[in-house]
Parts: structure tokens; C-alpha cells; sequence
């Protein structure tokens, strides 16, 4: 009873699954297929059922035969159905097999093979039984062993197809067709397991009948549940041809093994007696060696090539080609990694056996060998850059086919072969590489052809020397971008070093215009005493700094007052010793501001300086005013009237410092534009870089310089001073709170 309900509900489960696949979304011949699977598993459960349970002798050896002609057909399917699984519609390699030109569909080759086991299963003396009932099972005579292997090939490609299409799906489409997955491979997985043993023991045992009812009517309707709970059919992928390469070599290991089991089988044959150490020695060595051949570099390539000649009617992947090049090209400025990649990636795509780059030199135009991966390539190889050769690629710029024949190109053969390293590489094809109108490199193939290159193969060859000329070009421009960068960081810090020093001849100057007149003042004296130290000073802390080089680092910030730090800038800069200049500094002794002391000097003795000079001498009497004071809950009102500050930017600030002068002025689309860019001056003989190093100073000190200017009525610069407790960048507000620019 409990095999009959097993039976019943098997029955009615793959009949209404099956027929409820026809009212989904799948192809036509999916759906068929689909539902012949299922009349067959029906039609398998019951022979199987009445061959356990048959009296006869001759009726069970005729079901079995049934049952045999039925998994021949049921192997058939699960292929066809397999082969369309999840893969994208132009997955040609899933769809038929090649010969030369000869193209061989996998379902008419799959139907003429399975045809040809049921012949052989019903033709007399190929299948017989091993004696009467109750037996060890079928045995399979002569020809009948191709109707095991056949079927143990399509299982094996059952798993290829599947294990393809798995590797290359996204996790939610393993997720929605794990059903399918697991139920198809579970199949193919029984098929190798039980037909394998008929390939060593030519018996199929007789409890195969039982196995297969209670697989088949367990797994089948777990795959129609799967195509029916999902819109599996929209669900494509397409399997890229490197896999093809890998899955092909373990295929044909696999079939190696296979080969080994059908050797000792036909040394059994041909009743060839040996001791069981040497029919385990003689399989091991030939599986073993199968391994090794097969796992090969050169065994790889020629698959990938014998592939691509018969399998498909395209001889690469140039969508896998595409991504190869882009992910190369995108690899930055390291050009031996990059050629490197591009070498080696060509080598497998066109699929010969080595290849040699030759890159110039462009200091002795001679062209010396590219580090190549291979540890069989030889090293240290060049070609002169006023050989035969090179002269030759430079003038006729085109490739050269070694392996070809005929009147085209044979005079280019006969003058390349004048190079002794094309006959001791054995050379088949020389592709050179240009930049421009100059030959930049040269890309040398060997082995592995036996027939000369197709236009396909020269357009894919075209693409990756292209593609190395791309890279030597880049790398060269890139390498020139990098030394004009340190001649401007040169340029750059000279200019900064040229404003330090004249601010400091700036001073010594106004002191010795003034020193004329007023050189026998007691006071003039001790002032300019006190400037020409100052600058003497200022002179050792440049040299100081240069010796150190630059820092990149933010200055480390440390609280102090304002005021004496102004009277270090009037005192330095000679101020108080100009009659012609009226000075004053005034202001409210804030808290004590966090700075970098000697970049806050700087930065107010280069605005002294600049307003100094812009009062230039034997005009009317200057005015110069340095005024300070704290910052916070309220800005004074003069600052907000001349910057358009609101009250919450003030606020991100702890203190200030104004610096007035009435000077010449600036127009307003100077002030807004150029100002604070480096050199960018008013200044018949300025460098136009000390407003941009005092902006890049305050930045640093978490502060901020505005400027405030009006042709003929003097310039106003407010320097604004991080408050004490505020982290770097809080001073920044909404835009609406921010100066408008004058």
C-alpha cells in the first residue's frame, strides 16, 4: 500500500504541476518539454512498478528495456531543458556544437544519439539479463556500453550547464531558482553515480528500478514547483566564454577518467590478464597525467582556441575583451604593471603560446624586452633600433604574418626574418606600436598556430597594441605633468620667497628715503635701530624655514593677546619713525586668541607693508590704522556696514583686527575676482603672492581675511580670529550670514 500511494501521489503531482506549467509565461518549447518530463517520470514509476513485481523472466527483461529506453529519453530532456536554464538567448555555446564551418545543433546531435541507445537497447544480444529473477540486474554486452556512457556525458554536461549558470547568477536568482538547481543537479548526480558502475562492472543492478522510481518522484516535482513558483523564463544570464575555458578542462578531466575505465575495460576485452598493483598503477599513472596535461597553461590555451574555431561562429568575446581593456587602461600610472596586463590578457584571448613586447628606449632608440610572466620566456633580449626590422616596421607600419604564404607580404617576411631573435623565438606574427608618427614598441607572438591571421584575429591584435600605445603615451604625459608640477612647486615657493625678501628691502628702503631727513633724530635713530634688527630677523626665519621645507601639517594654535603682538609689527616695520604717515592703533584688549604667533605677524606685517605702498612717496600725507578687538555675541556695527556680515557670522569668531590705510584703492572686480589669487597684483613690479599666502595662513588658523576697497579712498582688511573654544570649521555659516563682496 505504501508503495502504491507513493505512486499515486507522484502520478498526480508531475501530471498537475506539469500541466500548470503550461499557463506560465516560459517559451513553447520550454513548456513542452516541461510536460513531456512529466508523462515520461509517470510512464517510468509504473513499468518500474510491474518490472519489481513481474513473474516472468522475459516480460522483466522486456521492462527493463523499457525503463532504459525511457531514462535514455529522460536524459535527452533534462539536457534540453538544462541548456536553456537561466541562460541569456544568444548563448551560443549551450546551443549547438561546431566542426570547422560545420555547425551541429545540440538537440537534433542529442535526439540522433538517444535514438541510437533505444536501438541498441532493443537489438538482440546487447542487453541481457544476468541470469533469472532476483539477480544482480541487466548486463550490458559489445555496443551496449555506449548507451551508459552516453547518458553519464549528457549527465556531466547537465552539471557544466548548471554550474555555469549558478556561478554567473545574482543572489536573488540563485535565491528563486535554488528549486530548479538543486533538482536538476540532484538528477545528473544520480545518472553519473549509478551508470558509472555499469561503465566497470557492465551490471546494472537490479534495485535500479527502485532507486530510480523514488528519485524521479521525489525531485521532479520539486523542479516544476520551482519553474511554476517563479517567473523563472525573464530570468536571464549570460555566461562568459572564460568560464567555458575553466569548466571545459574540468570536463575533460572528467572524461579522462572515463577514458581510463573504458582502456582497462577493453584490456579485460581482448583478455589481457594483470595483477591488481598493475591495473592500479596503469590507471593511476594515465589519470594522473590526464590531470597534468589538462591543467596546463598550453593545454588551456589550445581548448580556448579549439573553442573558439568550432564552437562558435565568433572567434572571441570582445564584450569580455572591452571590460579586459578598460580595467587595464584605468590601472593609473603604472606603466610596466599595465603593459604587463595588456600582454598577458592578448596572449589568452588570441591564444598563443608566449609573447614578447619590445618597448623603446627613448634615449638610445633601441627597443629592449618587457618583463614577461612566463618563467620560460628568455630575458635580456633587444633589437637594435637600426636593424632590418625595426627599419622595416617604422617605414611600412603594419603587421607582419610569419606563418603566412603566397606573393602578399612575402618580401615584409623575407626582410623581417633578417633579425636573428624572429628565427630563435620562432616568431609567428610582429605587430609594431606607434605614438604618434614614432614606432614606440614592438609586440612579438610565438607558437601555437598553424595557420596564419585572420582579419578577426588582426582587428583584436589592432586593438590591444592601440591599447599599449594609449598606455606608453599616457604614462609618458603623465611623467611630464609630474615635472612641470615640481618646476611650478618651484616656481611657486621661489615666488613666496621673493615676497619675503622684498618686504624686508621694502622696509630698508622706506628707512633710507627717510633716514635723509631725519637721520640726527634721537628717536628716528632708536627706531630704525630697531627696524633694521627686525629685519635681520625676519632674514634668518626665511633661511630657517627653507632649511626645514614646507609643512603640510595645520599649525598648532595657542592662546595669546593681540596687543603685543601689534606693537611687534608697528616697532618692526618702522612705523612710528615716518612723519609723513599718520599711525594709529587703538583697541579693546580682547581674551586671549588662539594662533600661530609668527604666521599672524607675517600675515599683519605684509598688509602694513602693502598699505605703506600704497601711499607712495611725495603724494599728500598718509593714514594708516590698526585697530582690534573681541568678537562674539555682537559685531561692531562698522564691520557689519562696510563686509555685510550678519550677526551670526561674526559670531563663529573670537576676535579681530582691521587694517586701514588711504592708499590708492582697488576697484571692486579686482577685489572680487583676483585678489586672493596667486599672482594676481596691482603692482608694477609686484609677484601678486602675498594676499594669497596671508588668505591660505588664516584659513589654517581656522580664521578669515575680507577686504573692503574703493578706487582713491583706500583699502580695509579685517582679519577674524578663531574664538577659544571652536572646532576647525565652525566658523562656517549660512549663506545668508556671510560678507557680501564689496
Amino acid at each position: 500500500m505504501l508503495i502504491l500511494g507513493f505512486l499515486v501521489l507522484g502520478t498526480l503531482a508531475d501530471l498537475a504541476l506539469g500541466f500548470m506549467v503550461l499557463f506560465k509565461s516560459y517559451r513553447k518549447a520550454q513548456r513542452l518539454v516541461l510536460l513531456t518530463l512529466s508523462g515520461l517520470f509517470v510512464a517510468h514509476l509504473w513499468v518500474a512498478y510491474i518490472a519489481v513485481f513481474t513473474a516472468s523472466a522475459e516480460e522483466w527483461l522486456r521492462f527493463q528495456r523499457i525503463l532504459l529506453s525511457l531514462g535514455s529519453m529522460i536524459s535527452l530532456l533534462i539536457l534540453e531543458l538544462t541548456r536553456h536554464f537561466l541562460r541569456a538567448r544568444d548563448d551560443q555555446e549551450a546551443t549547438e556544437w561546431g566542426l570547422g564551418r560545420w555547425r551541429i545543433p545540440v538537440f537534433p546531435a542529442g535526439i540522433a544519439v538517444t535514438a541510437a541507445c533505444v536501438a541498441l537497447t532493443w537489438w538482440p544480444g546487447q542487453v541481457t539479463a544476468a541470469g533469472t529473477i532476483g539477480s544482480p540486474g541487466v548486463l550490458f554486452q559489445g555496443a551496449a556500453l555506449l548507451i551508459p556512457a552516453a547518458r553519464v556525458l549528457m549527465a556531466i554536461y547537465v552539471l557544466y550547464l548548471l554550474e555555469g549558470a549558478y556561478r554567473f547568477a545574482k543572489d536573488y536568482q540563485r535565491r528563486i531558482a535554488r528549486l530548479c538547481f538543486i533538482g536538476l543537479g540532484s538528477l545528473a548526480i544520480f545518472h553519473v553515480v549509478y551508470l558509472s558502475r555499469v561503465l566497470l562492472y557492465r551490471e546494472l543492478p537490479d534495485h535500479f528500478a527502485e532507486a530510480s522510481s523514488v528519485v524521479y518522484g521525489i525531485l521532479y516535482p520539486v523542479v516544476l514547483a520551482g519553474f511554476i513558483r517563479y517567473r523563472l523564463g525573464s530570468e536571464l544570464i549570460s555566461i562568459p566564454r572564460d568560464t567555458m575555458y575553466t569548466s571545459a578542462t574540468v570536463f575533460l578531466t572528467g572524461a579522462s577518467f572515463l577514458g581510463v575505465a573504458l582502456t582497462i575495460f577493453v584490456f579485460r576485452w581482448l583478455r589481457m590478464d594483470f595483477t591488481y598493483f598493475e591495473n592500479f598503477l596503469v590507471g593511476f599513472t594515465l589519470c594522473l597525467l590526464a590531470v597534468l596535461v589538462l591543467g596546463s597553461g598550453t593545454m588551456r590555451r589550445r581548448i580556448s582556441r579549439f573553442i573558439n574555431h568550432q564552437f562558435y561562429s565568433r572567434k572571441y568575446d570582445y564584450q569580455e575583451q572591452f571590460f579586459r581593456l578598460h580595467k587595464t587602461s584605468m590601472s593609473g600610472a603604472d606603466l610596466d604593471r599595465a603593459i604587463t596586463e595588456l600582454v598577458e590578457n592578448m596572449k589568452y584571448s588570441v591564444t598563443v603560446d608566449d609573447a614578447y613586447f619590445f618597448i623603446l628606449n627613448w634615449q638610445d632608440g633601441n627597443f629592449y624586452l618587457h618583463e614577461n610572466k612566463e618563467e620560460a620566456t628568455q630575458r635580456g633580449l633587444a633589437v637594435s633600433g637600426d636593424s632590418p626590422l625595426t627599419r622595416m616596421l617604422a617605414r611600412e607600419g603594419r603587421p607582419v604574418d610569419l606563418i603566412a604564404s603566397g606573393e602578399e607580404g612575402s618580401a615584409l617576411r623575407e626582410e623581417a626574418r633578417e633579425e636573428p631573435l624572429v628565427g630563435r623565438l620562432r616568431l609567428d606574427g610582429i605587430f609594431p606600436i606607434f605614438i604618434g608618427e614614432r614606432l614606440a614598441g614592438i609586440l612579438a607572438l610565438q607558437g601555437g598556430r598553424g595557420y596564419p591571421f585572420d582579419e578577426e584575429d588582426l582587428a583584436l591584435i589592432a586593438v590591444f597594441t592601440n591599447s599599449i600605445g594609449d598606455v606608453i603615451f599616457k604614462n609618458r604625459v603623465f611623467k611630464e605633468r609630474i615635472e612641470q608640477k615640481q618646476f611650478e612647486s618651484f616656481h611657486h615657493v621661489a615666488s613666496f620667497i621673493i615676497h619675503d625678501i622684498k618686504n624686508q628691502i621694502a622696509t630698508l628702503s622706506l628707512l633710507l628715503r627717510n633716514a635723509e631727513k631725519n637721520l640726527g633724530n634721537p628717536s628716528f635713530q632708536t627706531s630704525m635701530l630697531s627696524s633694521i634688527k627686525g629685519c635681520a630677523v625676519n632674514l634668518q626665519s626665511l633661511i630657517d624655514r627653507l632649511s626645514v621645507g614646507p609643512k603640510d601639517r595645520n599649525p598648532e594654535l595657542s592662546p595669546h593677546p593681540l596687543r603685543p603682538l601689534l606693537d611687534e609689527v608697528v616697532s618692526n616695520s618702522g612705523l612710528t619713525a615716518l612723519p609723513e604717515i599718520a599711525f594709529d592703533l587703538s583697541g579693546e584688549d580682547p581674551v586671549e586668541v588662539p594662533m600661530d604667533r609668527s604666521a599672524l605677524f607675517f600675515v599683519i606685517r605684509n598688509l602694513v607693508n602693502n598699505a605703506l605702498e600704497a601711499m607712495p612717496a611725495g603724494g599728500p600725507p598718509g593714514r594708516l590704522a590698526l585697530s582690534y578687538g573681541p568678537l562674539g555675541k555682537s559685531a561692531p556695527a562698522r564691520l557689519r556696514d562696510l563686509y555685510g556680515g550678519g550677526e551670526r557670522f561674526f559670531a563663529g569668531y573670537g576676535a579681530f583686527v582691521l587694517v586701514e590705510d588711504s592708499g590708492v584703492g582697488m576697484d571692486r572686480e579686482f577685489v572680487r575676482n583676483r585678489l586672493f589669487q596667486p599672482f594676481a597684483t596691482t603692482k608694477e613690479k609686484g609677484v601678486g603672492i602675498g594676499l594669497y599666502q596671508c588668505k591660505t595662513l588664516m584659513e589654517k588658523m581656522r580664521g578669515r581675511i575680507l577686504c573692503h576697497s574703493e578706487p582713491g579712498k583706500g583699502t580695509r582688511f579685517c582679519l577674524l580670529l578663531a574664538a577659544a573654544a571652536q572646532p576647525h570649521g565652525a566658523a562656517e555659516t549660512a549663506d545668508e550670514d556671510r560678507p557680501r563682496a564689496p
